[in-house]
């Protein structure tokens, strides 16, 4: 009876370091988000944008998944939501510049080229050194502004 009983606060124990930390038991970064490229290709974007909600709890600082998760919201035809998403994490000061580049690729994909540049923008003056931002930034300015303008810029 003893030994059940260690044993059952052994597996509360685990059990609660696995909801507390999941970072502990994730995979490899790579493979996680190739799981998460066949989930969009299989066209299973409701679990492919929960699963990159996940991912990104976990892998934080990891920009394909910001970028994926506006493109999986287009397909799903949920890009308020992705806003939305994107709008608490800057709010809660959670990875703000990643998040400033996501919220741009949703506005993008909105076609609110305006409102893309802006937080693009803001990526950018906040540090985000990705090139992925820089000619995602070009692209919506060159939607917003004009090809003449653009260059010029």
């Amino acid at each position: 009876m003893r030994i059940e009983r260690h044993l059952g606060l052994i597996y509360l124990l685990c059990a609660l370091v696995l909801v507390e930390s999941p970072e502990l038991f994730a995979g490899d970064r790579k493979s996680d988000y190739l799981e998460l490229r066949r989930l969009i290709g299989k066209e299973q974007f409701n679990e492919a944008i929960e699963r990159c909600k996940d991912l990104i709890e976990i892998y934080p600082d990891y920009f394909y998944l910001y970028e994926t998760f506006a493109e999986v919201s287009q397909y799903a035809g949920d890009l308020d939501n992705a806003a939305k998403y994107f709008e608490e994490r800057i709010e809660e000061g959670r990875e703000i510049g990643l998040s400033y580049y996501g919220l741009g690729r949703v506005h993008h994909y909105k076609k609110s080229y305006r409102t893309a540049v802006l937080s693009y923008h803001k990526a950018i003056e906040l540090g985000l050194d990705v090139p992925e931002c820089y000619r995602d930034y070009e692209y919506a300015y060159e939607k917003f502004e004009g090809v003449d303008s653009a260059i010029r810029y």
